[in-house]
């Protein structure tokens, strides 16, 4: 015989129908488990200062790349084409025109009505070029240089060759100048940092490090400056004199404060700069 159900009864054993609760209520817990844990990296993203915002988005960026340049062995690199002579000097050529043109614009501050490829062809034939060693003497003057150990290899490009000094203002120059980025990569990095910082941190960073590190300093630096009868006690407040109110003489020396200890900057500044540097010396668009 059978046996009929009510609307509501599956039919199923009683147990059967308990493990399916129990397996619910476990779905349910990991589900607000999950959602807790969500929100939890949320927030930790939302604590992050800008530094540290900045060093998680290189981290993602490095570790989406297909191939990382720094992590490939030496036997696949020495695997790679090489430049035969002719394209070698080629690139050297192209190389010092970059260098001829930073020179002109950050060292003698002027800018040549013309200074396109075949302009400095037509300026430099090869065999002054040659003669000049291809300009490397002008890397001592800038601050920037192409790393000798990529200029042999076809992989990269002469942006990726392009490689910031260290003037000790990066946070971790070791790293960052090992990062061989092509143009759109740092581009992406950058923009993509710019807009994080815009929709989410609104210069937290500097907020806090403000906080951290100027408050107090300038109440204490104002002190020493009074009890000194007001006498110019460093270079970077010399501008004080005693005709100078007690509201400006804060204000002074809190931007003092600032320019003795800036804010070590992060790869972002360091792509950033490389982006401009490649534009000026027309490089890149």
């Amino acid at each position: 015989m059978m046996v009929q159900t009510g609307p509501h009864d599956s039919g199923r054993p009683d147990s059967a129908q308990e493990d399916d609760d129990r397996h619910s209520d476990k779905t349910g817990v990991h589900a607000t488990e999950d959602r807790k844990q969500e929100q939890g990296e949320d927030s930790a993203l939302l604590d992050m200062d800008d530094a540290a915002l900045s060093e998680k988005i290189l981290y993602y960026f490095e570790w989406l790349s297909p191939v990382s340049n720094d992590d490939t062995p030496d036997y696949d690199r020495r695997h790679w084409h090489e430049y035969t002579p002719e394209q070698l000097t080629e690139l050297y050529e192209r190389l010092a025109f970059y260098r001829f043109r930073g020179y002109e614009l950050s060292v003698l501050d002027r800018q040549l009505p013309k200074l396109d490829d075949a302009y400095m062809k037509a300026l430099f034939c090869p065999a002054v070029l040659l003669e000049q060693g291809y300009f490397m003497y002008y890397e001592e003057s800038l601050e920037w240089y192409f790393d000798p150990e990529l200029c042999w290899n076809t992989y990269y490009d002469d942006y990726q060759r392009l490689t910031l000094r260290d003037y000790g203002d990066y946070r971790d120059w070791d790293r960052y100048h090992l990062i061989h980025n092509t143009y759109e990569q740092d581009l992406a990095y950058v923009q993509y940092c710019e807009a994080m910082a815009n929709e989410i941190k609104e210069h937290i960073w500097s907020i806090n490090f403000d906080h951290s590190n100027y408050k107090g300093m300038d109440d204490v630096n104002f002190e020493i400056w009074k009890r000194v009868s007001k006498q110019n006690y460093e270079a970077h407040v010399a501008c004080i004199n005693e005709r100078v109110t007690e509201d400006q003489a804060r204000l002074l020396i809190k931007e003092a404060l600032i320019k003795m200890r800036p804010k070590s900057k992060s790869y972002a500044d360091y792509a950033k700069k490389k982006l401009d540097i490649a534009k000026d010396i027309d490089m890149m668009p």
